[in-house]
């Protein structure tokens, strides 16, 4: 199972500023291990972001989207409160939710 993805959600004056980092190795198939055996390709295919169930973003990412991606987006019409739920799996069938508050 992987880490939990880092949510950030910083109050602004009229919106929200969100920030994600997704713990994933995202190998794209082409690198070798140490011994020099090709790693096969591993990274996340799918990636939805809702803001109380309402998806807010939506995205496909493939094999050229570096480790541990990270993400930066601002929301207009979050409120203190509001439940910010961000889901993605990969191409191996694994998935991952995490959930942060607006603060």
């Amino acid at each position: 199972m992987s880490e939990a993805t880092r949510i950030a959600v910083r109050r602004h004056e009229q919106d929200v500023e969100v920030r994600l980092q997704m713990r994933h190795a995202m190998h794209n198939g082409r690198e070798h291990d140490a011994a020099g055996l090709l790693l096969p390709a591993w990274y996340i295919t799918e990636l939805t972001v809702t803001l109380n169930d309402v998806v807010v973003l939506s995205a496909a990412f493939g094999v050229s989207v570096s480790r541990d991606p990270y993400l930066r987006f601002r929301l207009p019409d979050a409120r203190v409160g509001d439940r910010l739920t961000v889901a993605w799996c990969d191409n191996l069938g694994e998935v991952r939710t995490d959930t942060a508050m607006v603060a």
